[in-house]
């Protein structure tokens, strides 16, 4: 066994591991983005109110 070569390698992977833990510490971060939200999440934000036929036909029996 080379111990030279494991060496390398461990350093290797440690240097694999801080990168993946410092991603994952960012991503934790709760962080306010910037800008204009994408259309797709924009169409999320808003609830919209759908009514199906039986439905709108129940509201407009509800004339006094």
């Amino acid at each position: 066994m080379d111990i030279a070569q494991i060496l390398a390698h461990l350093r290797e992977e440690l240097d694999s591991l801080n990168i993946a833990i410092a991603t994952l510490e960012r991503l934790r971060q709760p962080g306010r983005r910037r800008g204009r939200p994408p259309a797709l999440l924009q169409g999320l934000a808003k609830p919209t109110l759908r009514l199906t036929g039986g439905q709108a036909a129940r509201t407009e029996r509800r004339r006094p």
